[in-house]
């Protein structure tokens, strides 16, 4: 049931009475002063869309179908629709929906496409968008709220973001600073300092910098691996609001713009060169070495804690804590990832085999997902190879050349951080975090590194310390690791809930082992979920893909589990979330064997026996 994001700037404003929020039962909820609220608290038209999973796919109606097969048919060629007569697919189509076969009955209780239509048009001119950590479920907003939010998270007043205005684009221009120098002179912070006849008079703000990008990317031979996208364009950002900042009223008025800024790279003209680059610095960090805190995937976590608690066995007492690096993304300093990232590329370089050459390349697979390789032998076909020199060329255009168009017309150039929404933000968070963390361990006794274990998921941390008070103070090592002598300021740790790491729970008994499964959020409220993110089984999509969700779930369950009892609490957890999405038994019985044809594990077999979630 997809209920889309409406289009701040060219949703009309409107003015809400007080009687349109409260009247009997509340419709909307106001957030200072202005209509703000979740879909399980909209009591309005149509309720029960937004009371389900926007993920859920709208059964369409008689007239959808017909409109379908109308623009199917109409980009046939002429002769096969005349061929085939305007009304006889029309007769054919009115006898596929007259059939009663029990099997295609729809569900009683399902959303219409007809529906979700009339529900947006009620909320026209309110913001609609998914939440982040909870995208089944929709926020309604009007635009006086949404607009202070996104003023609140593109600010220019603190240093992250600077208002700049484009420049001429010129053969003169290109000539006298060339490639190197031209993007560094396409815009100006102040626009008193140049000439009028300077300045873009273009109709859009992007198209200057378009043009230059354009001529800067061929002169660095990147239209060898992709082709430009002579369409892209700077798109606007917006604004995910934390559902853990909005879902309880008390902390959404504290907390309401507190959100997640998104630029969106989808069409942004080199959208497929950064997607290519940022698999092949991917790539190379998995081959990085040292004494760093990488944790590559999320199912590993359970190993990584029994390795950590057997290598620490006899020093001390185990405990361990979790910390996030707060404000990672938009803090991090842009020097500190330049050197980064050419120092893990050298590092890597020295590990490879003879013959590598001083410029080693990374194959990149240009569609599927195939996996990336080092290149042996030139070019190899439906693949990019890309080089290193190449790979940091690209990581410096991103990180100087990351800007956004706001909803009211300004060019905003990000100043801090990591470029937002770039598919190369993933590995320059990755990778400068893991240099801090090499450096850092350089300062740090043998002994010391002896006693802890340390490893970090993009931007959250969990420490595993022994405690002997008459080797070491682990008490004065955690308070320094805190205060953040690892990481380069701003960068700040805060303290993170204990008791999930990632998609694991986790406990450590007393005899120094920990006990894990999965983590799941709505456990115990399954049939009031508190994050919407499965779909319904009446949805309309294909049945095997909702069944393979299943699996995919129960796999988790069993990687995760340590122990019987969390495994029993999590899969019987698990399939009462699915029941109360309306999953038969016989559906969940079903992806319970093909899960066990997958590990053999004899769990599954007496969860489906004792069938009673």
């Amino acid at each position: 049931m997809s209920v889309t994001r409406e289009d701040h700037r060219d949703a009309p404003v409107q003015r809400y009475s007080s009687d349109l929020s409260l009247s009997g039962s509340i419709l909307y909820r106001l957030t200072e002063g202005h209509i703000f609220c979740i879909g399980r608290e909209y009591n309005g038209p149509h309720a029960e869309v937004l009371h389900r999973s926007n993920k859920n796919v709208p059964t369409p109606t008689n007239r959808d179908m017909r409109v379908a097969w109308d623009k199917a048919l109409g980009s046939l060629p002429a002769s096969v629709r005349e061929a085939g007569g305007d009304g006889e697919w029309k007769r054919v189509l009115a006898e596929t929906l007259a059939e009663t076969d029990e099997t295609c009955l729809p569900c009683t209780n399902v959303v219409t496409s007809n529906q979700v239509a009339q529900v947006k048009s009620v909320l026209r001119g309110s913001i609609i968008g998914w939440l982040d950590k909870n995208v089944g479920e929709v926020f309604v907003t009007c635009p006086v709220t949404y607009a202070k939010t996104l003023d609140a998270l593109f600010d220019t007043s603190n240093g992250n973001y600077t208002r700049v205005y484009p420049l001429k684009d010129t053969a003169y221009k290109r000539k006298k600073y060339g490639a190197d120098d031209l993007l560094r002179n396409m815009t100006t912070e102040d626009r008193s300092r140049v000439r009028a006849n300077q300045l873009s008079t273009d109709g859009t703000l992007d198209a200057t910098l378009i043009s230059a990008w354009r001529w800067f990317y061929r002169k660095k031979g990147w239209h060898k691996i992709t082709k430009f996208d002579s369409k892209g364009r700077v798109t606007a950002p917006y604004a995910l609001y934390k559902a853990k900042n909005v879902t309880d009223a008390a902390v959404r008025a504290r907390k309401l713009h507190k959100a997640r800024p998104i630029t969106p790279y989808a069409k942004h003209p080199m959208a497929k060169l950064l997607s290519l680059v940022g698999r092949a610095w991917s790539f190379a960090l998995r081959r990085l070495k040292g004494e760093h805190f990488i944790q590559h995937d999320c199912q590993s976590v359970p190993q990584m804690l029994r390795e950590a608690a057997e290598a620490l066995r006899g020093k001390g007492e185990l405990s361990y804590e979790i910390n996030d690096v707060d404000s990672c993304y938009p803090s991090m300093p842009k020097e500190a990832m330049r050197v980064a990232m050419r120092d893990i590329l050298g590092d890597v370089r020295k590990n490879l085999p003879p013959g590598a050459g001083e410029d080693p390349k990374i194959l990149v697979p240009k569609r599927g997902k195939k996996k990336c390789s080092w290149a042996q032998q030139g070019e190899v076909w439906g693949h990019a190879s890309i080089s290193f020199s190449t790979m940091l060329e690209v990581i410096d255009f991103d990180l100087d050349n990351c800007y956004v168009i706001t909803y009211d017309g300004r060019l905003l150039k990000q100043a801090c951080g990591i470029p937002m929404g770039s598919a190369l933000s993933p590995p320059l968070a990755i990778g400068t975090l893991a240099w801090m963390e090499h450096e850092w361990m350089q300062t740090l006794e043998d002994d010391a590194k002896a006693r802890f274990r340390m490893k970090r998921y993009m931007d959250d941390v969990i420490t595993v310390t022994a405690k002997d008070d008459s080797a070491w103070d682990v008490d004065r090592f955690r308070d320094d690791f805190r205060r953040s002598e690892c990481y380069w300021a701003p960068l700040k740790l805060e303290a993170a809930e204990s008791t999930h790491f990632l998609e694991t729970t986790l406990e450590l008994d007393p005899s120094g082992s920990f006990r894990t499964r999965l983590k799941n959020v709505n456990e115990g409220c399954e049939t009031a979920p508190r994050v919407w993110r499965y779909h319904r089984w009446d949805s309309f999509t294909c049945a095997k893909m909702k069944a393979g969700i299943v699996v995919g779930c129960l796999l988790k369950v069993v990687a995760m589990a340590s122990d019987d009892e969390g495994f029993a609490l999590s899969v019987t957890s698990k399939l009462r979330e699915f029941t109360a999405l309306g999953y038969p038994s016989h559906v969940l019985n079903g992806a319970i064997g093909r899960t066990f044809a997958r590990t053999k594990d004899e769990r599954l077999l007496r969860a489906r026996i004792c069938s009673h979630w």
